[in-house]
């Protein structure tokens, strides 16, 4: 597909979404950015539910890259790229589309991908999203350090890492 066959590309709605508005995120990890990514991405949006919905894509690299992978908490250092699905509507009709295309968006793109992404864009929760962001190893030291810490479980209303021992 040539980015010419697009009518046009939506307006991107800004980072702080108005009081009200309804969206999903889905993010994840490229090495690089080859043809067939693209092509996903722009079969998408030809067919995003709303005005508002966006994919788009960050440009990693640099200075994250000096850090060893295992140094941190923080996964994809050795990622070149990171994506986002995100549908963004008004109207809970829509919600149904939206969601599904987001999630269909997010799967085409994520079997592309890299292990591990970022984990404050993974709108869906509970099983084992927090441990799959972060890969076993990471998460298990990011439970030894909850239990130490939150043993309780107070922080848990996020992608939760549940305290281990």
């Amino acid at each position: 597909m040539r980015p010419g066959g697009l009518r046009r590309i939506p307006e991107p709605r800004r980072r702080i979404c108005p009081l009200g508005a309804r969206y999903y995120a889905k993010g994840g990890y490229f090495a690089s950015l080859g043809a067939e990514a693209i092509d996903r991405m722009l079969t998408a949006i030809q067919s995003a539910p709303t005005p508002g919905s966006e994919v788009y894509v960050l440009q990693l690299g640099g200075a994250v890259c000096d850090v060893a992978e295992d140094a941190t908490a923080y996964t994809g250092r050795a990622a070149q790229y990171y994506w986002i699905v995100q549908p963004i509507w008004d109207d809970a009709k829509d919600d149904t589309a939206c969601l599904a295309w987001g999630r269909k968006t997010a799967a085409a793109l994520t079997a592309l991908s890299m292990e591990g992404n970022y984990v404050n864009e993974q709108a869906d929760s509970g099983g084992d999203l927090a441990m799959k962001a972060y890969g076993a190893q990471k998460y298990r030291r990011l439970q030894t350090l909850k239990a130490r810490f939150d043993p309780e479980n107070l922080f848990r209303l996020n992608q939760n890492i549940t305290p281990g021992i």
